[in-house]
C-alpha cells in the first residue's frame, strides 16, 4: 500500500514580525493509523518519521506512524504487509477511507497494480471492493 500526502499549498509567510501577514500554510505535521485485517504482518514500511507501532483496536491491526509533508511538497508512506487469510482470485478485498474531520476536497486516487481504479472527491466515509 502507498499514501501520496500532498500539500499543493505555497507556504505562507510564518514569521511572526511580518505585519498583515497570516501563517495560513506551512508544513502540515500528520499522525496517521492504517486500519488493516486483524493477524496482518507488518513486512516492510517507509516514510514514518518514527518508527512505526503495531497494535490490536477494533478488531483490526493498526499501523500508527507520524510524517511531515512541507507546502508544495509530497510524502510517501509505503507499508508492505501479509494479509492473515489467503483472498481467493476474484474475491475483493473490502477497504474503508475514512474522512477526516475538518477537512475539504481531499482528492484519492485508488490504483491497484499501478493501474487506476478509482477517482473521487472524499466528502464522506467511502467502502470500495478492490479487485486485486
Amino acid at each position: 500500500m502507498i499514501v501520496n500526502y500532498k500539500n499543493p499549498h505555497k507556504p505562507s509567510n510564518c514569521n511572526l514580525e511580518a505585519e498583515n501577514s497570516l501563517c495560513l500554510n506551512a508544513a502540515w505535521r500528520d499522525w496517521f493509523r492504517v486500519y488493516v485485517p486483524k493477524g496482518s504482518k507488518l513486512v516492510e514500511s517507509t516514510g514514518s518519521e518514527v518508527k512505526l507501532t503495531s497494535y490490536e483496536e477494533s478488531g483490526k491491526t493498526v499501523y500508527e506512524g507520524f510524517l511531515t509533508v512541507r507546502p508544495l511538497g509530497i510524502a510517501k508512506l509505503k507499508l508492505t504487509y501479509t494479509l492473515p487469510f489467503k483472498l481467493e482470485k476474484g474475491s475483493p478485498l473490502p477497504y474503508l477511507i475514512q474522512k477526516q474531520p475538518g477537512t475539504e476536497d481531499d482528492e484519492y486516487v485508488i490504483k491497484v497494480s499501478g493501474q487506476e481504479t478509482n477517482k473521487f472527491i472524499l466528502d464522506t466515509d467511502k467502502i470500495l471492493n478492490l479487485d486485486l
